[in-house]
This record gives C-alpha cells, sequence and structure tokens, in this order.
C-alpha cells in the first residue's frame, strides 16, 4: 500500500535526523495532502498546502522567464532563521515531498543524502502507475498521463 511506503519513509527521515518537523506527501492531482507526520506534536497540513501553492506560482514564472522543462525541477527550498522547508518532486512528477526542519539542528547535506536514500527505497515500491491507481482514480477509469498532473497542479 501506498499510504504504508509514505509512512515508511517519513519514519526513517524522522529517525535518522534529529531536527526534522514534519514529513508530508502532496499530490499533483489536485494539490491534496496525501500523507503528512509531525516530529513536534504541530500539525503543519496547512502549511505543506500553502507552500506547494507558493511552489506553483513560483514553477509558472519560471517557466516561461528560464523557459525550464519539467524533467529538470526536483527541489525547491524555502527558508528564514528558524526553519528551512523543502519540497522534493517526484520523478514521476506525480507528487511533492514536502519537508520542514528546524534550521538550527539540521545539517543540509546530511539531510540531502538521507532523502536520497529513503527515496530511492521508496521508489522501489511506489511507482506511478501504484499512486494513480491507488490515490487518484476512484472509478476503473485509465489513470491520466504523468504531464497533465504536474501542469494540473503547476502550470494551469
Amino acid at each position: 500500500m501506498i499510504l504504508d511506503e509514505f509512512k515508511k519513509y517519513a519514519e526513517q527521515m524522522g529517525a535518522q535526523l534529529s531536527g526534522i518537523l514534519s514529513v508530508s506527501f502532496i499530490g499533483t492531482e489536485h494539490g491534496e495532502v496525501l500523507f503528512n507526520r509531525s516530529f513536534s506534536g504541530l500539525d503543519y497540513t496547512a502549511t505543506a498546502k500553502f507552500e506547494a501553492e507558493i511552489a506553483k506560482n513560483a514553477l509558472q514564472e519560471i517557466k516561461y522567464i528560464d523557459n525550464i522543462h519539467e524533467d529538470s525541477l526536483r527541489e525547491i527550498t524555502i527558508s528564514n532563521k528558524k526553519q528551512i522547508h523543502i519540497i522534493y518532486v517526484s520523478k514521476d512528477f506525480d507528487y511533492l515531498i514536502h519537508i520542514i526542519t528546524d534550521a538550527n539542528k539540521i545539517n543540509y547535506g546530511i539531510l540531502s543524502i538521507i532523502h536520497k536514500q529513503c527515496y530511492e527505497q521508496m521508489s522501489k515500491v511506489v511507482t506511478f502507475d501504484e499512486v494513480q491507481t491507488e490515490l487518484y482514480t476512484k472509478e476503473p477509469t485509465e489513470a491520466p498521463k504523468k504531464e497533465s498532473h504536474f501542469r494540473k497542479l503547476f502550470f494551469s
């Protein structure tokens, strides 16, 4: 089950990094939060949804200014003095991984390495087709193409 894999990823990130405050998975179909795990006792669901919208608006501008290609985007970082928010884009653009960290307790390089390890392990099990059929398709119809999900979220 996909949500079990999302939970496993979040638990691994939280166990290996003491500065993780929250891990969320945001679907690109409708911008909904698919899974959220807080390690600080606070609910960061609204923050994850809001920052997905910020990313959407920023990417619209980047596309028109720099003529960016979809496949080149993998990570967005939003930071302030207290927190660092990182949004990783899944390889098939079907979901975003939104991580909130304590800026004083996290090493960005170590976070990146651990994310890559956990994501590689998760992506062996979580495929685009499974995400589409398990999380998005309500009726037994054909799942939409991956580009349409990305463009719906970021460029519509």
